[in-house]
């Protein structure tokens, strides 16, 4: 299928696609981000940041 445009890491990387989010390889499993694209790793890395805050946020006052 795609799987030359997927990292080792399973991340979608393919700087031509001009699309941010793309449809997974099967669509059922959903959406991923393009960090070939020029804003794919600073999403990638706001996802992260905002997870990591959601579960400290949890920990300290949940």
């Amino acid at each position: 299928m795609m799987q030359g445009k997927y990292t080792a890491w399973g991340l979608y990387r393919d700087p031509d696609d001009p699309r941010l989010i793309v449809p997974k390889p099967i669509p059922a499993m959903g959406w991923t981000i393009n960090v070939g694209h020029r804003f794919g790793p600073l999403v990638l890395l706001a996802t992260g940041v905002g997870a990591v805050a959601a579960v400290g946020m949890t920990m300290l006052y949940g």
